[in-house]
């Protein structure tokens, strides 16, 4: 996924508490803007995550999950400055909760890791990643790589967990199931 570097304006703009951003107060804007928006929780739903506009040469919208993890992380390896701001890969909401920011349940990750915790699709009729019924049997199927037809669909969830697991190690939705 492409996203717009984060610039170190924006980060100079916001406060990190408990898992949400709040606005500071803005020498370079009119009182009216800090009477309504200094010290008031910052950002919005867009597409299903929480996000704010910003300013700088041109309008942009950044993710809150991705500026929180780059506050606490500025000095990351895979962080890097750029003259447009900040660029690093993905970042992970943990326990898959796309408002939880806090920033114990935000990691790095690569797209292929990132598509280990993805929330089940729409649908999905087995209730686990990667189990499609055909006919009578049962096919596991994960990450665009076939392992086989079972028999029962206790059997193909089981295979499937597995497999997972073994694909997206920690990444895996179902890491912490046993």
């Amino acid at each position: 996924m492409r996203c717009n570097p984060i610039p170190q304006e924006l980060l100079d703009c916001l406060e990190y508490k408990s898992g949400k951003l709040y606005w500071k107060h803005r020498q370079d804007m009119p009182s009216q803007w800090n009477k309504r928006q200094a010290g008031k929780e910052a950002g919005n739903i867009r597409s299903g995550y929480l996000a704010l506009g910003f300013k700088t040469n041109k309008q942009h919208t950044y993710s809150c999950h991705r500026i929180i993890w780059l506050m606490h992380n500025l000095n990351h390896p895979k962080v890097v400055k750029t003259q447009e701001g900040y660029v690093f890969p993905d970042v992970d909401h943990e326990n898959q909760n796309p408002f939880n920011n806090d920033k114990d349940n935000l990691r790095l990750t690569t797209v292929k890791q990132n598509q280990g915790n993805a929330k089940l699709r729409k649908d999905n009729t087995s209730g686990v990643t990667g189990v499609y019924r055909i006919r009578d049997k049962y096919k596991v199927e994960i990450a665009k790589k076939y392992y086989g037809f079972y028999h029962t669909e206790e059997e193909a969830e089981a295979a499937a967990i597995k497999i997972h697991k073994k694909v997206f190690g920690k990444f895996s939705k179902y890491w912490k199931q046993k």
